[in-house]
């Protein structure tokens, strides 16, 4: 096949486009385009139900493993709405499957922000386990850099960013809008898993290798990430955060395969 371009230097340049004549060759390039394919159809027509599937799981699993520290960490919700003297508007960014709904103290009023439009009705369906009065006022189907378009600011008294900055593809823009929607004196409750510390120099190392595949395929979790930089970029000042390595989820038996990956966490508070 011929194709013909014109450049200032030359009327005419003939290029020569050949497809491969050899039976390896396009054995090749057909394996190729297969792969390109498979990835395009995982990407746009399965992924994110499977996502919801397997992440729910998972989440009820850490949860169960985790509940004894959550039940503490959370108390801070009750604190916040006892100074306030009433209900709480709390904005649940990258909600899931509701898995943290059973924390939130009674009658708080609710507004989720989740990018994957199969976590919904696996999140109402669990209400029967919500303390009395928490109702989901607004559900909206968007990132959290987008948060901009269905939600204005000074909104919220509680921000929970509960597994949330290691998905989000920038995660400065993110933090910025979480602060940019709290009220002014308003609490963002965040909990990751974050890379490993320099004194766990084998796990470190296979997070920051297994980063990029495991990225693609749980739909942009990354291994590699810190959170209190970005925290203190965006304008927080009054950061109470905690490092631990959560050895519920390795014992006493492994929670799943991938548990090592993501056993080192960051919780904590930052006000704004």
């Amino acid at each position: 096949m011929e194709r013909f371009a014109t450049n200032l230097w030359e009327n005419h340049v003939v290029v020569n486009l050949k497809m491969p004549s050899t039976t390896g060759g396009k054995i090749v390039l057909g394996a190729a385009a297969s792969v390109a394919a498979t990835g395009l159809l995982w990407k746009y027509c399965f992924r994110d139900a499977y996502i919801a599937q397997y992440l729910s799981g998972n989440m009820l699993l850490s949860n169960a493993r985790l509940e004894p520290r959550k039940k503490k960490f959370f108390t801070r919700l009750e604190e916040v709405k006892s100074s306030l003297g009433r209900p709480l508007v709390i904005i649940d960014v990258g909600s899931g499957n509701g898995v943290n709904f059973q924390y939130y103290p009674e009658d708080s009023r609710v507004i989720c922000v989740d990018p994957n439009t199969h976590f919904e009705p696996m999140l109402r369906a669990g209400s029967d386990k919500w303390k009395r009065g928490v109702r989901v006022e607004q559900y909206h189907v968007v990132t959290c850099e987008n948060m901009h378009s269905v939600v204005e600011s000074d909104t919220a008294d509680v921000v929970i960013a509960g597994g949330l900055f290691c998905f989000v593809s920038d995660i400065d823009l993110c933090i910025n809008e979480i602060y940019r929607v709290l009220k002014p004196g308003g609490m963002l409750v965040f909990m990751d898993h974050v890379l490993s510390p320099p004194s766990s120099p084998f796990n470190r190392r296979l997070q920051l290798l297994m980063s990029p595949f495991w990225c693609f395929f749980t739909g942009g979790c990354n291994l590699n990430r810190t959170t209190e930089p970005h925290l203190r970029r965006a304008g927080f000042t009054q950061i109470d955060g905690e490092y631990f390595e959560a050895i519920e989820l390795e014992k006493p038996t492994r929670a799943f395969a991938m548990a090592p990956l993501i056993k080192s966490r960051y919780w904590g508070t930052a006000t704004k």
